[in-house]
């Protein structure tokens, strides 16, 4: 069965998604931005916490897995 994003999560998603990508240290390449997603949507789940919680789940692991290196 396929399953979709609701209008209001796909905006936490997208929101936290969109600035993690755009922060200076993502090293942005189609295949990090890929696995970025789907890292954001599996970290959502089913949904039901916030965009702030969300973002705070993500931004460290993002910075560890995503993050240019030096």
């Amino acid at each position: 069965m396929f399953n979709a994003l609701s209008p209001h999560d796909y905006k936490v998603v997208f929101a936290v998604f969109r600035d993690i990508t755009k922060s200076e240290w993502f090293d942005r390449n189609p295949a990090n931005e890929k696995a970025c997603a789907k890292f954001v949507i599996n970290q959502y789940g089913a949904g039901g916490i916030s965009e702030a919680e969300l973002r705070a789940r993500c931004v460290e692991v993002a910075q560890e897995q995503f993050g240019r290196r030096h």
